[in-house]
């Protein structure tokens, strides 16, 4: 995964390859108080199997062997510059979705302001630094940096229509 870009280095990337920044189902941004609504968040949706799935991977059990999520206890991978797409084998909600769990954090058009540098934009599915805190591996973590927020551990995937 790309990593190391800001909100805005994400969005105008999606933008360029003719698609957008995961956001709001429809088009635009999703409300930051809709993170965990499937009906709202193409993030989301995708990651919980349309809400039935608390992980990518599972309705209810944390698994930190599953995905990098930063265990140094279990001897997991963490790589610091994120594991190619499929690797471990980490699928998400649907078939054909990877690494929506530990890896690398992911950009969303999810802000809680239209264009400042300093607005908060969510930040999901967690990254390998997250030392297996299932909290904040879950498909409805709650994790927000600021729009010009540039990370080793941030990431972000582009969606098509909406």
């Amino acid at each position: 995964p790309v990593v190391g870009v800001d909100w805005c280095d994400a969005y105008s990337f999606c933008k360029w390859a003719g698609k957008r920044l995961c956001g709001k189902f429809g088009g635009g941004a999703n409300p930051p108080a809709d993170l965990a609504n499937e009906a709202s968040s193409q993030w989301y949706r995708a990651c919980s199997a349309a809400g039935q799935n608390i992980y990518p991977y599972s309705a209810t059990v944390f698994d930190p062997g599953r995905c990098n999520g930063g265990s140094t206890a279990t001897n997991e991978v963490q790589d610091q510059a994120g594991n190619p797409i499929m690797s471990p084998a980490c699928n998400g909600g649907f078939p054909g979705l990877w690494q929506m769990s530990g890896n690398v954090a992911e950009w969303e058009d999810s802000c809680n302001g239209a264009t400042g540098a300093s607005d908060l934009c969510q930040t999901r599915g967690g990254a390998y630094n997250n030392d297996n805190n299932a909290q904040q591996l879950r498909c409805d973590s709650n994790i927000v940096n600021a729009r010009d927020t540039a990370a080793a551990h941030i990431g972000f995937r582009c969606c098509i229509g909406g």
